[in-house]
């Protein structure tokens, strides 16, 4: 996309290009809320982070980050939950 900004094919490249990030950031989503859900706050926490740093902007950041900073709360880590 950054090599060819003025193509014809940029609008399309660009909408697949998010669309692919979206699926990939839901999947570590989804992975991190089974480790939540099963009470393993040291697994879940780096894949919210993993959705906020490395896929932010794609409407999934709130969420990541409530989730994140809950499971550092209940790992005791507050300092890292702020």
């Amino acid at each position: 996309l950054s090599q060819f900004p003025s193509s014809t094919y940029y609008k399309q490249a660009k909408f697949y290009h998010d669309q692919a990030r979206r699926m990939v950031a839901k999947r570590v989503m989804y992975i991190g809320d089974f480790y939540y859900q099963w009470g393993e706050y040291r697994a879940a926490a780096p894949r919210y982070e993993e959705v906020f740093k490395s896929f932010g902007g794609l409407g999934l950041d709130q969420r990541a980050i409530y989730y994140a900073a809950l499971s550092y709360h209940k790992l005791g880590k507050d300092e890292i939950a702020v």
